[in-house]
């Protein structure tokens, strides 16, 4: 049975791999590989704030064990959230790697746009390799629509890389539409907005 459970520490070992997952060549481009890039992930997946922490994000557990994962990005994320990715950034990253983080900084808030007042938005959804076909996906995706109306949102909005052509198809049967499409220049890669109402 499936139990979906909000983020907690115990579960930060298992967080690394299912972010990485969900968007390696862009943590790739950001981190400079992908040797740093889970360097990186394992340690801030304990830290007890911050976009990467898994007190951050919300697990699918089989038999209490996380098998897959999703955060959650919206517009009321307390300041602290803010303040703790950037200090994780430089706490963990060496000078070089934070300066150039910083510098492409730009380049990506560009490219993901934050949510609108109106709107969640959800990324690093990710279900372990020897998991996946067993809807677990589905109930990450009808447990953000829950806590979608709970926040009292009217949008549920992702972004995606083009070139998925099977998380395109899940999302769309989930009614999500494509509203607008950014290019990652240096990977040369498109990448679609999706919104969905609620």
């Amino acid at each position: 049975m499936v139990e979906l459970k909000r983020g907690r520490a115990e579960f930060a070992d298992e967080l690394p791999n299912l972010i990485y997952q969900s968007a390696s060549s862009v943590l790739d481009f950001i981190f400079d590989g992908q040797s740093n890039a889970l360097a990186f992930l394992t340690r801030v997946s304990n830290e007890p704030e911050g976009q990467f922490s898994a007190n951050r994000h919300h697990f699918a557990c089989i038999g209490g064990n996380p098998v897959g994962c999703v955060s959650l990005w919206h517009t009321e994320l307390p300041s602290a959230f803010h303040t703790a990715t950037f200090s994780s950034l430089k706490k963990f990253l060496t000078v070089e790697l934070f300066e150039y983080v910083v510098s492409i900084n730009p380049l990506l808030v560009s490219t993901f746009e934050p949510p609108k007042d109106h709107q969640l938005c959800f990324g690093h959804l990710s279900v372990k390799q020897g998991h996946r076909g067993q809807n677990i996906g589905s109930k990450l995706l009808a447990y953000i629509i829950r806590m979608g109306h709970q926040m009292q949102k009217q949008e549920l909005a992702l972004d995606v890389e083009a070139s998925n052509d099977e998380a395109l198809q899940v999302y769309e049967r989930w009614g999500f539409i494509v509203k607008s499409e950014q290019m990652l220049a240096p990977l040369n890669q498109i990448f679609y907005r999706m919104t969905r109402p609620l």
